[in-house]
């Protein structure tokens, strides 16, 4: 079994060979110091750990990867600014060598994404740090009016842009990326949400449907809980939380309500991989057999490798993994 079957039997809930084997990108910082403790020189994090690859479609549309907006919305005309700086930043969203890119992702045999929602609605209202939050809540309730005007343009900018990629390239999944909440909830109410991102959420998913992606990953952080039911309702098929401890969020009791609904990504406490082996063994023994035996799981780390884990840590921890993988009733 290859590594997109095996992907896409694990997240439509049927029966792969094992579980893929999955890490967030890991940095070049902590590569560094892993050779200094033992990953060969030459050896990449892919192969010696023997994960499963995955490819991301390079676009640039998340609001992080543009220039910085320097216009306040305030009016009808700053709108206007707005739609000149998406429709210059839809023209530099595609890679150089996208034909090449192309026709290499249509022949492999790994799994491929778009990200089709990124930044959030948050986001899309200029949210970039504390200052711009609180003006962003105040154009919520001043002129709510012409805060969804910039959400809706931000999603047409979004549905523009990945037209072309969901036309040429046979994209496996799609992700959403939504930072909307602290430990506590969301910064906005569900009601608010429901209005602002709900019926955009479906307008993507139709898009996506349409060009036969039916896998659709929710990427965030916080906690989400009381937005979720709404985000499954309009099409969301997976989960992928990262922070799951500090956010009290907890993939049993997920998967416990939503069975089948909705697949699972990660989950397993990054910071134990900075204590010792009994550690790592109790946070994987406890979370990763119950959640494989119902299937629907890829188990990581829920964040992260950061440089403050030591190589032989992590070493161990995909070691066990793989051996609870190969066998979880054990």
């Amino acid at each position: 079994m290859n590594e997109r079957e095996r992907f896409l039997k694990t997240m439509r809930f049927e029966e792969p060979d094992r579980a893929p084997y999955f890490e967030q990108f890991i940095r070049d910082d902590v590569i560094d110091r892993w050779r200094k403790e033992g990953l060969p020189r030459r050896a990449s994090v892919v192969e010696y750990f023997n994960l499963d690859r995955r490819k991301t479609l390079p676009l640039k549309l998340a609001r992080y990867e543009m220039p910085r907006f320097g216009h306040k919305i305030e009016s009808e005309n700053d709108l206007n600014h707005l739609r000149k700086y998406l429709e210059k930043a839809l023209k530099n969203a595609y890679p150089r060598g996208w034909k090449k890119l192309v026709e290499e992702l249509n022949g492999c045999d790994y799994p491929v994404g778009i990200g089709a929602w990124e930044s959030g609605i948050l986001q899309f209202i200029g949210v970039q740090d504390w200052s711009s939050f609180e003006r962003a809540c105040l154009a919520l309730y001043d002129n709510p009016d012409l805060a969804e005007e910039m959400i809706e343009l931000c999603t047409q900018f979004l549905m523009r842009g990945v037209e072309r990629a969901l036309d040429e390239v046979r994209i496996d999944f799609a992700y959403f990326t939504e930072p909307i909440a602290g430990a506590d909830g969301p910064i906005i109410s569900p009601e608010m949400f429901r209005k602002l991102a709900i019926p955009r959420y479906k307008r993507v998913m139709a898009q996506l449907k349409e060009h036969g992606v039916e896998i659709v990953i929710m990427r965030s952080f916080g906690n989400i809980e009381v937005l979720l039911p709404d985000m499954v309702r309009a099409g969301i098929t997976g989960l992928w939380m990262t922070d799951m401890v500090p956010s009290n969020m907890d993939y049993a009791s997920i998967r416990e309500k939503y069975g089948q609904k909705l697949a699972l990504i990660g989950g397993i406490d990054s910071r134990v991989l900075a204590k010792d082996e009994e550690a790592i063994e109790k946070e994987i023994y406890s979370k990763v057999p119950p959640l494989l035996a119902s299937g629907g799981y890829i188990p990581t780390i829920d964040n992260r490798a950061r440089s403050h884990i030591p190589f032989k840590n992590f070493a161990y921890y995909r070691k066990l993994l793989e051996k609870v993988c190969d066998n979880p009733t054990d």
